[in-house]
């Protein structure tokens, strides 16, 4: 035989990289109040009042009302423009998810507080 030696089985590689991290933090670490060097509040996301669940025709109202004019439609989706204002790509579905709509009003410039107030003028 050589001079390496052969691994059996079952046996760890010395030059095995470590383990990555979990994605989520643990809940030691979101005791202690440290994920990845950052101070971490597991409390921060229930500091704002939710989004509320929004049909794209509202949605489309309350954009039309700021500014914003349907300039195409491809396949289930909507393009808007407004003058001065980025461009917009609303979904065309029944519901629309939390997270699309949070991108969208971050896309258009607006806090989440403006943008409910303009939603309970609209309402």
């Amino acid at each position: 035989m050589g001079k390496h030696k052969r691994r059996m089985h079952g046996e760890k590689n010395k030059f095995m990289s470590p383990q990555p991290k979990p994605a989520f933090p643990s809940p030691q670490t979101m005791q202690e109040g440290i994920m990845g060097g950052r101070q971490f509040s597991g409390t921060a996301r229930n500091k704002n009042a939710p989004l509320p669940n929004m049909k794209c025709r509202e949605l489309m109202g309350i954009l039309h009302t700021i500014g914003y004019e349907v300039s195409r439609k491809k396949g289930s989706h909507i393009q808007l423009r407004a003058d001065g204002l980025p461009p917009v790509t609303v979904p065309n579905h029944t519901e629309i998810a939390t997270g699309t709509l949070r991108k969208i009003i971050s896309q258009i410039g607006m806090s989440k507080e403006q943008f409910v107030a303009v939603y309970q003028k609209c309402a």
